[in-house]
């Protein structure tokens, strides 16, 4: 997503980078973008401004997939990021682009592109508390009833602050329960290695616990939904699980997938289900005794 502030010659670009461009764009975690695309995204924004003539703030949607831009659509208008965007740096673009309406320049603001330090991550804040019965699978259509902000220099910390932020409390030590599909593997494997050094057990499905135990990581093996008891669900609910990667694959994983999904939203229990950000990107996050802290895998 790009706002962007003209008065139709000179453009100020502010971004913000979303994730899976089939998943609607309030429903996910959202991450100020990295720098190899920034450029690229500036890039097109400044051509389509310019090109539609547009007066104070124009909205875009882009979709990154391997480094590839792609432009979904393009809004004359604002949009709820604009304030996300302006907290972030520190500009109250809507009330510049007020202005630009009835005729200011932008030279009149003195405004610069700094390049700042900090991380920002947006987070949706999601009703499945409230609702029971709602299903917990996100798709093109809209949930969110809200969202928080976490700003931090480290990647990590911005997103345990937007966690916390929603409610979530983030585990020092305990049992995380891991079940991805082949190709998270490898990742799932960088993260349980990370997982044991701060003092985390690990229990898995079938498949991954094999995986795991090859590769040497100590890991005990949990029956999946419906293979028998106790399962998955039943550690949850007894308060033997404090956090949970499940990234499943297939009709009958969904099934598992909503289940955990479920139990681990009316548990509060932390819960990563994607593998699909950026390498630098992937992270774990812990409050530790000497404070918030994250790691990178």
């Amino acid at each position: 997503m790009n706002v962007k502030l003209t008065n139709g010659k000179k453009i100020i670009t502010r971004s913000k980078e979303q994730y899976e461009a089939n998943i609607n764009h309030f429903t996910k975690r959202g991450f100020t973008p990295l720098d190899k695309v920034k450029k690229e995204i500036t890039d097109i924004t400044t051509k389509l401004a310019k090109a539609l003539n547009v007066v104070g703030l124009i909205n875009l949607q882009f979709a990154v997939k391997d480094e590839t831009v792609y432009v979904l659509e393009v809004n004359p208008r604002s949009s709820r990021t604009v304030p996300f965007v302006s907290k972030y740096n520190n500009i109250p673009l809507a009330n510049i682009a007020a202005q630009l309406s009835i005729g200011k320049k932008l030279k009149d603001f003195e405004l610069k592109n700094i390049r700042h330090k900090h991380i920002a991550v947006k987070k949706a804040v999601l009703p499945f508390k409230k609702f029971k019965d709602e299903k917990v699978f996100l798709g093109p259509e809209m949930k969110s009833t809200g969202e928080v902000m976490g700003i931090n220099d480290k990647v990590g910390v911005a997103f345990l602050k937007a966690m916390q932020s929603d409610g979530y409390s983030v585990p020092k030590k305990g049992t995380a329960f891991i079940s991805v599909n082949k190709a998270d593997r490898r990742e799932a494997l960088y993260a349980a290695r990370d997982l044991i050094k701060i003092g985390f057990d690990i229990i898995a499905t079938e498949g991954t616990a094999k995986y795991l135990s090859r590769n040497n990581v100590p890991c005990e093996q949990i029956f999946k939904v419906g293979e028998g008891r106790p399962n998955v669900v039943d550690e949850i609910l007894n308060d033997k699980i404090q956090f949970v990667i499940n990234t499943p694959m297939g009709a009958s994983a969904r099934y598992d997938e909503e289940a955990i999904g479920k139990t681990s939203v009316m548990k509060n229990i932390l819960t990563i289900t994607n593998y699909n950000l950026p390498k630098s990107d992937k992270f774990y996050s812990f409050e530790t005794k000497e404070g918030l802290g994250s790691r990178q895998v």
